[in-house]
């Protein structure tokens, strides 16, 4: 498929309406006209530029505005409007050769696997990748992959990562779904779910979205031909699946597509009959929700996690309480209120758990991580002196996964530099920059980048500067 095919025709790009609308950056006028004109449905322009269809639909209706550079820069690629029109630098994608390769790297063609749509472009180099070079120097395979899985929702995605046999069962599957499609594969699946969640921390997002999306896409293809019995299986696993790309989308920074996959995950655990994995789904909201440091909808979010009708395992009811912890001291409640919800947490957790449904929830929560989120709690309240002598009391190497590790690194270093101890808080910071790019953890960079604001009045000081370099440097501020 070549990029014409993708993009919007040169006539709807040269009409009048068109040109004045992306001269000011009207994009409720831009999605009209594409759709009019083009037949973009906004699902397709929500694909095609890696948006929610959600926010798609808001701009369109006038409710909501795209203003964010990183984003037209998307709209630009994903639609194929030429930068100049929407006030940009030319992009990458509108100097590259689309034809000096006819054909694309799927190893598992040849074994009859599904083709995906491709998008032969060259992912843009936007402004997060211009802060997060790991992104632009990332393989261009990875890129693409993340992309047509998205698009295509295929399972061809996944198999470059599936054994050889399990390719197969996928591939039969796939071909006669209501024949071959089983609890058999269903359990190949959330064997594979499980085992890519094991190894996040260490894998990385690059290595390990292409194959959830990949499983994803195969479950929804799948789910519409088979019996109504195997289909709840096939949506519980689902469910899971698309709580886990919720994460690791949250992981590299997208918010929206991380809302997004959390909402698919809700829904699917509705048809599925799993109550505990709703109640999962709104924890980890509230936990997207802290990345954005929004108080008041972790609050509530964490609230509905414990009022909820659904049973689950003490350790999710024990984050939740944890969660509302932290979120009362962010909204500078009371200290008391903040520490009862944090004895509650770690009562419920050291009672022990038991699995829900037949499986675990939050399998990794253990003492460690709740210390770290009592740190967090504590310097949010602000006490932070008592939120690093738990980081220094806790936090360790050998205790968490490389990644995570950084992640409570750049948090230890925004606890010192509250509490006026700017030197140690760079040395720990640098400490937590290097772990970030060798994890691809933007959600850790985007940590020491607020971090910056904390260390200004400190702006002289040797270590702080040295720190600073470091950043500009690996970010290119």
């Amino acid at each position: 498929m070549s990029r014409d095919d993708w993009h919007l025709p040169e006539d709807v790009l040269a009409r009048p309406e068109m040109r004045e609308a992306c001269a000011r950056r009207d994009f409720q006028a831009v999605f009209k006209l594409a759709g009019k004109y083009g037949g973009f449905t906004a699902s397709r322009i929500a694909r095609q530029c890696e948006l929610t269809p959600t926010r798609v639909g808001e701009v369109i209706q006038g409710r909501r505005k795209i203003e964010k550079i990183d984003v037209i820069e998307r709209i630009s690629q994903g639609l194929g409007i030429p930068g100049h029109m929407l006030g940009l630098a030319t992009q990458p994608w509108e100097t590259e050769d689309h034809g000096s390769s006819a054909k694309d790297d799927h190893p598992g063609e040849s074994f009859g696997a599904p083709k995906l749509l491709h998008d032969p472009t060259k992912p843009a180099i936007t402004p997060s990748r211009q802060i997060f070079p790991w992104l632009a120097q990332a393989d261009e395979g990875w890129l693409d992959m993340r992309r047509r899985a998205f698009l295509a929702g295929s399972a061809g995605i996944a198999i470059p990562s599936v054994a050889l046999d399990d390719l197969k069962h996928i591939i039969f599957a796939l071909e006669d779904t209501r024949r071959y499609f089983d609890s058999t594969v269903v359990d190949r699946f959330r064997e594979q779910i499980t085992k890519y969640a094991a190894n996040d921390g260490t894998r990385g997002p690059r290595k390990t979205l292409p194959f959830v999306l990949g499983i994803i896409g195969a479950i929804e293809s799948c789910a519409r031909q088979v019996k109504p019995s195997v289909r709840r299986e096939l949506l519980s696993v689902g469910a899971e699946s698309a709580e886990f790309v919720g994460w690791l989308y949250r992981d590299i920074g997208m918010p929206d597509m991380a809302g997004y996959w959390q909402d698919r995950a809700i829904e699917w655990a509705q048809e599925s009959g799993d109550g505990a994995m709703q109640g999962y789904v709104l924890l980890k909201k509230s936990q997207t929700a802290w990345d954005e440091r929004d108080a008041i909808r972790m609050l509530t979010l964490a609230q509905a996690v414990q009022e909820g009708p659904w049973e689950l395992p003490r350790k999710v009811r024990a984050e939740a309480a944890q969660q509302e912890a932290r979120a009362h001291a962010m909204l500078g409640d009371d200290l008391k209120l903040m520490e009862r919800k944090l004895d509650e947490a770690h009562r419920l957790l050291a009672e022990g758990d038991q699995a829900a449904n037949g499986r675990q929830l939050s399998p990794h929560y253990n003492s460690s991580l709740l210390a770290m989120q009592t740190a967090i709690c504590y310097c949010e309240a602000g006490r932070p002196q008592r939120a690093v002598e738990i980081y220094q009391g806790h936090l360790s190497d050998e205790v968490f996964s490389r990644r995570d590790y950084g992640y409570f690194l750049s948090l230890k270093s925004i606890s010192l530099a509250a509490a006026g101890e700017p030197d140690e808080a760079s040395e720990v910071a640098l400490q937590a920059l290097e772990i970030a790019v060798a994890t691809h953890s933007i959600r850790t960079m985007l940590e020491l980048n607020g971090l910056l604001d904390r260390l200004k009045p400190w702006s002289n000081r040797a270590a702080v500067q040295e720190l600073y370099e470091a950043m500009l440097l690996q970010w290119g501020l």
